[in-house]
């Protein structure tokens, strides 16, 4: 059995067509775990209406706590052994979870990933370029942790989101989502390619990735947002650095850094709590040791402490 774990909030114009595209997969040993996050739209009507329809759906509605929560929340419900997360504007191709899982069980992995997805833009919306980032690279069976050095090295898409794969649930037997902070994809996802053994890639368009100007990836710069960013990051590179990718180049990570730090400073003038919190950030950037080697930015990074938090 495959948990398909959905977190719905205030997509009631795309959730028939995601639901619909679960339920016509070619795999039919599906648990469907459909999260409504106090959604103040039609939603949670519309998945008790799927409800009714077939059998294999569950429906939690819940107070709304965010994606994190929402997707924790069908973690503790899934059954079986693999699990795989759809976002609720987002729908897949028929044979998706059918070809991942017979590639998982192919190679032993112990998750599979598609290696790009399909870029949707919502009617009337243009979304940025840096939304069809190129796609992950390797293809066939690699050691996991080499699918989080693409994601440290090049972020490609389909390294930097948690959807667009199907795992084996036991790596979430004492992992979850952080509900404290944004940016969940990349504080959980550095765990994952570090605690798991082997990631089968699979090409194919698979995942229809929809883009509209009122998701969170669209919310305009702040300094509370980019100081957000700022620690998503830095909690990317201790992990990975801490786990085995001391070899890495950190020339992206630090490249990131150093454009939001300067554009965080241009935005907090004035705001002393912001440029106190943003300063706190600078200290850390400024006290590893970045130096390069080659063509290759090298880090040795202090385990100094940093206070994380908002503005």
């Amino acid at each position: 059995m495959i948990s398909v774990v959905v977190p719905i909030y205030g997509v009631d114009k795309f959730l028939p067509k995601c639901i619909d595209s679960i339920l016509s997969q070619t795999y039919t040993d599906l648990r469907i775990l459909l999260i409504d996050d106090g959604s103040p739209d039609a939603s949670p009507a519309i998945c008790d209406a799927y409800k009714e329809k077939d059998s294999r759906i569950t429906v939690i509605h819940k107070k709304n706590a965010g994606v994190s929560a929402a997707r924790n929340t069908g973690i503790d419900l899934a059954e079986g052994e693999y699990i795989t997360f759809v976002d609720g504007d987002d729908y897949l191709a028929e044979n998706m979870l059918e070809d991942l899982h017979n590639a998982l069980k192919k190679d032993g992995a112990d998750l599979a990933t598609i290696t790009t997805a399909v870029i949707v833009a919502e009617e009337g919306f243009e979304p940025p370029l840096f939304t069809s980032r190129k796609p992950l690279r390797l293809t066939g069976l690699h050691p996991a942790l080499e699918v989080g050095r693409a994601f440290l090295e090049e972020e490609p898409l389909l390294a930097s989101v948690v959807w667009g794969k199907l795992y084996k649930r036991e790596l979430f037997s004492s992992l979850r989502f952080d509900t404290e902070h944004p940016y969940e994809d990349t504080r959980i996802l550095p765990y994952i390619y570090t605690s798991a053994k082997t990631c089968v890639c699979v090409d194919g368009d698979y995942y229809y990735y929809l883009q509209r100007a009122s998701s969170a990836m669209h919310q305009e710069s702040s300094p509370k947002r980019l100081v957000e960013f700022i620690d998503s990051r830095i909690h990317k590179i201790r992990v990975f650095y801490n786990n085995g990718l001391r070899d890495a180049s950190y020339d992206k990570e630090r490249t990131l850094l150093e454009s939001r730090l300067l554009w965080a400073k241009y935005l907090s003038k004035g705001n002393e709590a912001a440029e106190r919190s943003l300063a706190a950030r600078k200290r850390w950037f400024d006290a590893q040791k970045w130096y390069v080697r080659g063509s290759r930015t090298k880090l040795e990074l202090l385990q100094e402490e940093l206070q994380e938090g908002s503005i």
